[in-house]
């Protein structure tokens, strides 16, 4: 208990260095509460994220063959089926859904224990099995985030279908999925996301990926109010719905849009705004006009000028930050 109490002090102290911008006694001051409460659930899965992060090669996955036999994510260096001590909080017992063992996990090291303790019915294995001590679940839709940079993570192609691309605000760019494996035996896990023009524009995926594909989400986004959300009035002006820009159709106005964010590489908002700036607020109208119907035509006019220029306003303000 001595050593965890100076592990807190020391953790403590880390965190006001690195954290100071952060709330809380520990970023603030380097200091402990001795009547800090349990963790939340939010806590807890930071927690778990943190651990997960600091033990990313020894992360294990359970395996089809049994609910306790898990497999290594180094299966070139360790190759045999790791158990779950019985001692462990991770540990579950019986057949109901309530006692499922997780499906990943991360631990902090192996031991051999006898079989006898592990399970005593059974005679034809080993006479000692390895054991993970100090293990914490996981969910695999963490690891794309927290094994970034790291040699156990490898990308295939990008994934056009389903999840589709959106538009991340916070970004600001059109993000699409990618083939995403873990570990030495390449196990899939849940796509990580990327910024796809970034990625069409690097040129690793040309075969996979065909160049407009990034203007014809941005194009629909920009229509549908989920770039600006001034546009979400949009909606119920226009004589088509913007979905028929990524059906791959052949309709002349889907056509002209496209190509002309794409003659002026327009794929975020900054690159609207600053096209807005230099061209004026009517910059585009004249094609949006085309997707109007007749009777909302001033409306329509209306709203785009008006949200150009707040867009326009809005870039020069985060350009002087």
């Amino acid at each position: 208990m001595q050593r965890v109490h100076k592990l807190r002090l020391q953790l403590a102290k880390l965190c006001k260095i690195r954290l100071n911008h952060a709330e809380g006694v520990a970023a603030k001051l380097g200091k402990i509460l001795h009547d800090m409460p349990p963790p939340n659930a939010r806590q807890i899965q930071l927690l778990q994220q943190g651990l997960a992060s600091g033990f990313l090669d020894h992360i294990a996955q359970r395996t089809g063959n049994s609910r306790y036999e898990y497999m290594s994510c180094k299966g070139h260096s360790i190759s045999e089926p790791l158990f779950v001590d019985r001692k462990s909080s991770a540990f579950k017992s019986g057949g109901n859904k309530r006692n499922v063992m997780p499906d990943w996990i991360c631990y902090d090291s192996i031991i051999r224990k006898s079989l006898r303790r592990i399970d005593e019915e059974s005679d034809d294995e080993p006479s000692t099995i390895a054991v993970m001590t100090n293990v914490t679940p996981l969910q695999p839709t963490w690891l794309s985030s927290i094994a970034e940079g790291s040699a156990l993570l490898s990308f295939g192609d990008l994934i056009r279908d389903a999840p589709v691309p959106i538009y991340s605000r916070a970004n600001d760019a059109i993000m699409c999925s990618i083939e995403t494996r873990f570990g030495d035996s390449s196990w899939p896990v849940p796509p990580h996301q990327i910024k796809m023009y970034d990625e069409i524009i690097r040129g690793r995926k040309q075969k996979q990926s065909i160049l407009d594909d990034v203007y014809r989400w941005f194009a629909r986004y920009l229509l549908e109010g989920k770039v600006f959300s001034k546009l979400r009035n949009l909606l119920s002006m226009l004589n088509d719905p913007p979905a028929i820009i990524t059906r791959r159709k052949n309709v002349a106005k889907v056509h002209l849009l496209v190509s002309t964010l794409q003659e002026y590489k327009i794929h975020n908002a900054k690159a609207l705004a600053k096209a807005w700036e230099m061209s004026g607020a009517k910059f585009l109208y004249n094609i949006i006009k085309s997707w109007a119907k007749k009777t909302h035509l001033d409306e329509v006019k209306s709203l785009w000028i008006s949200t150009a220029k707040d867009a326009v306003e809005k870039q020069k303000a985060l350009d002087h930050i």
